[in-house]
């Protein structure tokens, strides 16, 4: 089997395709939900304070684990 054909041969596998959709999809939903969250905030009380407030409170988990993980992933190889 040469490289190119494996490199694309999940593409070429219907559970994949519908795993590939779903996960678009989900993502897809997801950013609207920020989005409307966001939107909501700003209306509601009118202060940019409080969307930076609810946008730290989306990515301060990600920021935290993700530093906390890499050093456990870096130290594990």
């Amino acid at each position: 089997m040469t490289r190119t054909a494996a490199v694309g041969a999940p593409l070429r596998h219907p559970a994949f395709q519908r795993l590939w959709l779903g996960l678009s999809i989900s993502y897809l939903g997801d950013q609207f939900t920020v989005i409307a969250l966001l939107w909501f905030v700003l209306q509601l009380t009118g202060s940019g304070a409080a969307v930076g407030l609810v946008i730290l409170c989306f990515d301060l988990p990600g920021a935290v684990t993700g530093a906390i993980l890499g050093r456990l992933l870096a130290s594990s190889l």
